[in-house]
């Protein structure tokens, strides 16, 4: 009862607030504009964005007015329109600067607010995140001033947004917060749902789940009732969905979770949660099917779950298949992360070209010095970029060889060795016929049981030789086509964490690899599970510098653990690469 009653009291104040706006401004400031664009400025206030369009339609059919107020009003709210839906950009310098620069010294708080937030949504798209938010926290200043709902709900919003591109998420979450109190002190109900489910999003990021779902059902709860809302409830319910399906609550998602294109994933992953092998594969086929232009990392993933699904169903031929296509998509993907680290660099001259135009006419004296100092800063940045590309690229592939080099030595020690003792064994066969053949011809009945009882040992030891090199070479295929081995060779650097039961799966793959290889680092000392985990990590050959993002260390401290360890296993004080070779040799 108390919450429909909030629900009312809330879309009481979204519809009876604009138009008391009407009101005032038709007997105050804005009564020298048209009352169409009264109108739809009103509505957008209110959250109606269509009843807006309708009017500035309505507006543009007729006659314009040819005072540039009046144009320049209806500027204000053709930006303000773009910024709502988030489709302003660099393109739009022009007119938002032109806008900034006529209501700047206006007593028009509201049109000053509102065109300094597109300045600094504009600079936000650039990347010029300073800019941005300099820009932001004045229209921070003047909208406390004004102390006005709605902008006091976008100045809060905005700046959180700035935060959060940069993941800055504890400065992101205080603002989105306090854009969340602000729309709940007015019992704003709309931006309520807007600011919730926000903080649902940056909770999903630091992986607070009961304030994930608290937040995401409050977007939903507020948000359904508005039309301009259904996207962020639409939103809120998948991002919800999901949550719920990896906490493992799947009949919460199941209540949620409707049938459309939107919500495939979360089908797919839901019957995937709950082992339903052919309905998982049947969605997610159907994703990749369905959505050829999806985010290539998301496609990534959806391959690797196939062919995880079709290893368990047995079917070779079409797993082979699946993991080509994850080779081919990775490799997409390495060359899209060099294409849009260019990418940004081109949009950063473009947008500074733009921004040198606009100030053309004030500052035409300093153009050239300005054009030249750009054109030299954008090749250093260019040259710079170009150079750690190609340096990070070749220690990529330098490690990725030495690491292939490495398994392909011990692959070929081991199947050397082991050809070795077969042979031996052949030739021990042989004697022992010849010696077989002589104790039967002299009717030694007890020599010739025990010759042919060691002959046949030796060939079953061959055999079991042979298995055990089978064997061994099938669990390292099915290593190296793990989602674990995926993210230890692939990893660079990026914020990424083994799970215990993580680390627990490649002990045992390095136990099965390399012959029992934890208990026999146990048998030569008593180590710590940290200590464990180095040894796995460097007998996989991955560098000092990825050993240590992955054990959350300094790269000095994983050099000094590698010394003590040796120490410890040989009793002799030894470097961090004898170590390596020792761990390697074991």
């Amino acid at each position: 009862m108390n919450r429909c009653f909030s629900i009312l009291r809330g879309m009481f104040i979204c519809f009876f607030v604009p138009c008391c706006v009407f009101l005032l401004s038709s007997c105050g400031g804005d009564a020298d504009y048209s009352p169409l664009l009264v109108q739809a400025d009103s509505a957008i206030v209110g959250g109606d964005y269509i009843k807006a369009d309708s009017l500035l339609a309505e507006y543009d059919s007729q006659q314009a007015s040819d005072e540039e107020t009046e144009q320049m009003y209806r500027e204000l709210l053709r930006l303000t329109r773009k910024y709502v839906d988030d489709q302003l950009n660099v393109a739009d310098i022009s007119a938002v600067d032109s806008l900034f620069r006529f209501y700047e010294d206006s007593d028009a708080l509201d049109k000053r607010v509102k065109s300094l937030l597109f300045l600094a949504d504009v600079y936000k798209k650039s990347g010029d995140y300073p800019s941005a938010l300099n820009y932001s926290l004045q229209a921070k200043n003047l909208a406390y001033e004004y102390d006005n709902t709605v902008l006091l709900c976008w100045v809060n919003q905005d700046i959180g947004g700035l935060y959060f591109a940069q993941r800055m998420l504890g400065e992101c979450l205080e603002y989105y917060r306090k854009y969340y109190h602000i729309a709940e002190s007015r019992h704003d109900t709309l931006r309520i749902s807007y600011a919730a489910a926000r903080m649902g999003l940056v909770h999903t990021i630091n992986s607070n789940v009961d304030s994930i779902i608290y937040y995401y059902n409050k977007a939903i709860t507020y948000g359904q009732h508005y039309p301009s809302a259904k996207q962020t409830v639409e939103k809120s319910r998948h991002n919800l969905c999901d949550i719920y399906i990896q906490i493992e609550e799947f009949d919460k998602a199941l209540a949620l979770m409707p049938r459309d294109i939107e919500n495939l994933d979360n089908w797919a992953y839901w019957h995937w949660g709950q082992n339903h092998v052919d309905s998982a594969a049947h969605y997610f086929q159907k994703l990749l099917l369905l959505n050829p232009s999806k985010r290539i990392g998301t496609k990534s993933e959806y391959l690797r779950i196939l062919l995880q699904i079709e290893k368990q169903r047995g079917n070779v031929k079409k797993a082979l298949a699946y993991y080509e296509n994850l080779i081919a998509v990775e490799d997409s993907m390495k060359v899209l992360s060099q294409t849009e680290e260019m990418r940004k660099v081109d949009a950063q001259y473009n947008f500074n070209a733009i921004k040198q135009e606009r100030d053309k006419i004030a500052e035409r004296h300093q153009t050239m010095r300005m054009a030249l100092l750009l054109i030299f800063l954008v090749i250093n940045i260019l040259f710079v970029t170009a150079i750690n590309i190609w340096n990070s690229y070749k220690r990529r592939k330098e490690r990725e060889l030495t690491y292939e080099k490495v398994l392909r030595q011990r692959k070929e020690a081991q199947y050397r060795q082991s050809q070795d003792q077969i042979r031996e064994n052949l030739v021990r066969i042989e004697q022992l016929a010849q010696q077989l053949d002589e104790a039967r011809q002299q009717n030694d009945k007890e020599r010739a049981g025990k010759l042919e009882l060691e002959a046949e040992m030796l060939t079953v030891h061959n055999k079991d030789i042979e298995t055990t090199l089978r064997r061994k070479e099938y669990i390292r295929q099915e290593f190296e086509t793990s989602d674990l081995y995926m993210h230890l060779k692939m990893h660079d650097g990026d914020v990424y964490r083994l799970s215990d039961a993580d680390w627990k799966q490649l002990g045992t793959y390095m136990d099965d690899i390399y012959d029992h290889f934890t208990s026999r680092l146990l048998s030569l000392a008593n180590l710590s599970q940290t200590e464990l985990r180095v040894c796995y990590l460097v007998k996989m050959g991955l560098p000092p510098v990825h050993v240590a993002s992955l054990l959350c260390v300094t790269t000095s401290a994983v050099s000094k653990t590698r010394s003590r360890l040796f120490q410890k296993l040989t009793g002799q004080k030894g470097s961090s690469s004898q170590f390596d070779e020792l761990i390697q040799r074991l």
